[in-house]
């Protein structure tokens, strides 16, 4: 991972494969919530 983009992502991250095909790399916060949305 760039440096620029480790702070984004306050430390730690989930990388995943995203519907698009590409690979996401969220916060521990933003992936709760995306995977919140695919449990329904």
């Amino acid at each position: 991972m760039p440096a620029r983009f480790r702070g984004l992502l306050g430390g730690e991250c989930v990388l995943t494969k995203g519907p698009d095909g590409c690979l996401w790399a969220l916060g521990k916060e933003e992936w709760r919530l995306v995977a919140a949305r695919g449990a329904k």
